[in-house]
């Protein structure tokens, strides 16, 4: 957009006698303005639209009534030239914008007077043009604006509402101006405040304020842009979410409790068909059997019983951790020999199958442990090794630590842990897709979880399939090391 040229518009009562008639046709030469000349007469016989103009200056010497000219031009800023200094100071209290006294002035001192008064209205006319230009596209932008703007002075009182803001409070923008705003103004930050229209609608807004000078004062100026409909599309998704996992967990329940169910019915057949073996065998021939015969089935039922009631006691510490009632009783256990002692009794039972050894880093690491817990998890790793290597293949026990870790690993050269099982292994019921007929219930790797859990560390696994698994537990339980 081109720049608006000011128009400087002069009345003239006798061209032969205006000493400012003749200067401003010098001045047209070296200044840029337009520059409008009419006499006295014409003016008083009709009104021209450049007079009207936001950048035109009157100007007139004091031949002409100033009275008729003010009448005239009301709302125009009006130049004088006067003969004396009183004069100037009577037109400057009558309303002139400027006055000059050029009586006595010569033609130069006069053009150079001019030239420098003038000057300073025109440049001050063009600083005008462009602040009231920037000032129309400023408003054109705000009352086009998508989102509310409020000027909010530092009283909290709105002094400016565009359109868009009226809309939020469903009142009009000029209700608006004059109110308290009444929300926390936090400049730099994005807050979010709940509107509620007079009509009781309520919505979300998006705040953002940052401090600006409001008539020559210190004011905030607050964006706002409604964000209920997202709102309720997070609100929805958020819900959908929750379905959705709700659903989930009511699948892998129903999974659960299908494995469960497969497993008690696979792994108690096969105690109950022996316990059934020895009572009929001991209901037949009971009083032609030896007393070591009938002892060896008492054995055989007994030996059963342990086994189904291991397994119950597994399926409840499994239960008790999942729902977080898995009890914990630390206490200040030396763990080099507490671990030493459960590998050398868990290794009598596979002596001459595999050959378990146990290394520590230290001769005494003293943690606070639930004794019981650290069992179940070791033995579940070590029966899991033993179950899962071919015989003959060692299994190695190691235990080291650091000023707040005990780490204790267990290592064998079995199947390996397929890549897609290692997700779920530690699920209860789970088992890898490759142990193919080897008996089991799913629960060893879930326990030693939730035993880990409890000491609020952590298990990590490596695996190559078909060259074995060491299993790692970081526990944060240690006291000293020696």
């Amino acid at each position: 957009m081109g720049e608006l040229t000011p128009t400087i518009f002069h009345i003239v009562a006798d061209y032969a006698r205006n000493p400012l008639y003749r200067s401003l046709l010098k001045m047209s030469e070296w200044l840029t303005f337009e520059l409008v000349i009419r006499s006295w007469d014409e003016i008083q016989l009709m009104q021209f639209s450049s007079t009207q103009e936001a950048n035109s200056l009157i100007v007139v010497d004091l031949s002409i009534p100033f009275v008729d000219i003010k009448r005239l031009f009301p709302n125009r800023p009006i130049f004088v030239a006067a003969d004396t200094p009183q004069a100037c100071a009577a037109a400057l209290e009558a309303g002139a914008e400027d006055a000059v006294a050029l009586h006595g002035l010569s033609e130069v001192d006069t053009d150079r007077v001019l030239m420098a008064r003038l000057s300073i209205w025109l440049e001050r006319a063009r600083l005008k043009t462009r602040l009231s230009e920037r000032e129309s596209h400023f408003r054109a932008l705000i009352h086009g604006n998508g989102d509310g703007i409020l000027v909010i002075d530092g009283d909290g009182i709105v002094r400016f509402a565009n359109p868009m803001a009226g809309i939020m409070f469903a009142q009009p923008p000029t209700q608006l101006t004059g109110e308290y705003f009444g929300f926390p103004l936090v400049v730099g930050e994005n807050t979010e405040i709940d509107i509620v229209t007079p009509r009781g609608v309520h919505r979300i807004v998006e705040l953002r304020v940052v401090e600006i000078e409001w008539d020559e004062s210190r004011a905030h100026l607050a964006s706002l842009r409604d964000i209920t409909a997202r709102k309720m599309l997070e609100a929805e998704r958020t819900e959908r979410e929750k379905l959705a996992f709700a659903l989930e967990k009511e699948r892998e329940m129903r999974a659960l409790k299908e494995r469960f169910l497969t497993m008690m019915s696979h792994e108690l057949r096969t105690p109950l068909a022996l316990i059934r073996l020895s009572h009929d065998m001991l209901h037949q021939y009971g009083s032609r059997a030896s007393d070591e015969e009938r002892a060896q089935y008492m054995e055989n039922i007994l030996t059963q019983v342990q086994h189904m009631t291991e397994m119950i006691g597994d399926v409840m510490s499994v239960s008790r951790a999942e729902s977080a009632e898995l009890e914990f009783d630390p206490e200040i256990t030396d763990l080099v020999g507490y671990c030493d002692q459960i590998v050398h009794e868990f290794g009598k039972s596979f002596r001459g199958k595999h050959r378990i050894t146990f290394n520590a880093a230290f001769d005494q690491i003293r943690a606070s442990v639930d004794r019981r817990l650290i069992r179940q998890a070791l033995i579940s790793l070590l029966s899991n090794a033993a179950k899962y290597s071919p015989n003959g293949t060692p299994i190695h026990v190691r235990l080291t630590a650091d000023d707040k870790n005990a780490v204790l690993s267990v290592s064998d050269q079995g199947i390996g842990v397929p890549p897609d099982d290692l997700a779920r292994i530690f699920e209860p019921f789970h088992r890898g897709s490759n142990i193919e007929t080897i008996p089991g219930a799913g629960l060893g790797l879930a326990i030693t979880a939730g035993a880990v859990k409890a000491h609020r560390g952590q298990v990590e696994v490596e695996t190559t399939l078909g060259s074995g698994s060491t299993f790692t537990l970081i526990l944060p339980v240690v006291i000293s090391i020696h």
